[in-house]
């Protein structure tokens, strides 16, 4: 019998909590589900307040997706307090959830952590 370990290049490369980033962060085992809105966006509960809570686990993952979030973070932190922009609060971490043994592993981000506006569209912008 023989056998090979190779890694999977195709799973989700959950990226790594970057200190320098200076974003609130929240543990995901403390966000309660309450209702999924699209595919992987739901809306979470967190202290009494609600807040749309979308995960980076695509189910057509591509390795350089990693790149693009990272990327997305930068500008929605850019643009934070900013009108008429989605308002990130902060990034959902965990551990690595392909960790196979105990370890000193930084956190991992598993999404992000966004204002909710319930029943809001881009009609009710527009005047319409």
């Amino acid at each position: 019998m023989c056998y090979k370990i190779a890694e999977d290049p195709k799973r989700v490369r959950y990226p790594t909590l970057n200190q320098d980033r200076c974003l609130p962060t929240f543990d995901a085992s403390c966000l309660h589900n309450v209702e999924v809105i699209v595919l992987r966006v739901s809306t979470v509960r967190f202290k009494q307040h609600e807040f749309a809570y979308r995960t980076i686990d695509y189910p057509i993952y591509e390795p350089e997706d990693t790149n693009n979030i990272l990327n997305e973070i930068d500008a929605l932190t850019q643009l934070r307090r900013q009108p008429n922009m989605a308002q990130l609060v902060g990034l959902v971490i965990s551990g690595n959830p392909y960790k196979t043994c105990p370890s000193t592993d930084m956190p991992v981000i598993m999404g992000l952590l966004l204002e909710y506006y319930p029943r809001v569209t881009s009609a009710n912008h527009r005047g319409g």
